[in-house]
């Protein structure tokens, strides 16, 4: 697995669970995924 790939895919998963935690109503869980996506 190159380096390059591998980091991608951990900005997609971050980011990913980011919305996810965003789109959830909980505001422990939007902050969270405001500091995911923030990251």
């Amino acid at each position: 697995m190159n380096a390059d790939l591998a980091t991608l895919v951990l900005i997609g998963v971050l980011t990913a669970s980011g919305v996810y935690l965003l789109i959830e109503r909980s505001i422990t869980r939007m902050l969270l995924g405001l500091l995911l996506v923030g990251n």
